[in-house]
């Protein structure tokens, strides 16, 4: 547990989880010792708790390549090469404050050690990457960091209005908070992760993409895209830290908020 200067509780580590057993995995999916440290839960966010409670600062020292959101959902976060950017409604990207405070997101140290590089070379459409990745790493239960550098076509983006309170579920929310737009053709870097469905109601499970454009100036939570030519790195994860806040008592943790989950990532 740890503690504000005022003796207020700051967060308190809840659990550490070892997913790579010798046993169950193939031989092709090496160990990396790598953790991702997430903040939150994504039930905990789908609930409208939108409030920021840790400093971008210290979330940083868990690790360099993440995604999340920030304080009141104003935007979205992608950290690439251990610099936070945020990217507003309109897909506009800066570098983010790290007083910054994040309400949920998650982080790894992207150590190429121990990862698998993939090359691409020849158009790629988004699910035709995916099915490599899959292929590389059939084991559904190990998480994974992906990192996708070169050109890309069909890019379809959206981030988020801030909000103020009283906040309201994530999906009533983003009905008027989303805003969409198309980034077209863009050189860049992908920064995505695969969470496997044990961890349902923690994080996003399945393929969750943000984008950031090689100026460092354009960016969202991918909705779509290809690619034409470019290298895909992936690394496995074998550990995960979750660090949460004090979550209000009358919160409904107990509700299934699949659906909700579903409408807010593709926008259903």
């Amino acid at each position: 547990m740890r503690e504000t200067s005022s003796g207020q509780v700051r967060f308190v580590t809840l659990c550490l989880l070892f997913f790579a057993l010798a046993a169950g995995l193939p031989a092709e999916e090496p160990r990396t010792e790598a953790r991702l440290t997430q903040v939150a839960t994504i039930d905990s966010l789908l609930s409208g708790c939108y409030d920021g409670w840790i400093s971008l600062e210290e979330f940083l020292s868990y690790g360099d390549f993440g995604l999340g959101t920030v304080d009141r959902i104003n935007g979205e976060l992608t950290i690439l090469d251990g610099v936070p950017y945020q990217s507003l409604f309109d897909g506009t990207t800066v570098v983010a404050a790290r007083d910054l405070k994040l309400p949920f997101a998650s982080v790894v140290p992207f150590d190429p050690v121990g990862a698998i590089v993939m090359n691409i070379d020849s158009p790629s459409t988004e699910d035709e990457i995916t099915e490599r990745i899959d292929t590389l790493f059939p084991n559904q239960n190990r998480p994974l960091a992906i990192r996708i550098e070169g050109d890309f076509t069909d890019l379809r983006a959206r981030s988020e209005v801030g909000q103020n309170k009283p906040y309201r579920p994530l999906a009533e929310t983003m009905k008027d908070a989303e805003r969409r737009f198309e980034l077209g053709t863009l050189s860049g870097t992908v920064v995505g992760f695969r969470t496997p469905s044990l961890m349902k109601g923690l994080n996003i499970p399945g393929y969750h993409y943000h984008f950031i454009d090689s100026s460092k100036q354009i960016g969202g939570h991918l909705l779509q895209f290809s690619v034409t030519s470019g290298k895909g790195t992936v690394l496995p994860i074998d550990e995960f830290l979750l660090i949460l806040p004090e979550l209000p008592s009358e919160l409904d943790l107990e509700r299934d908020r699949s659906e909700e989950l579903n409408a807010v990532e593709k926008g259903r």
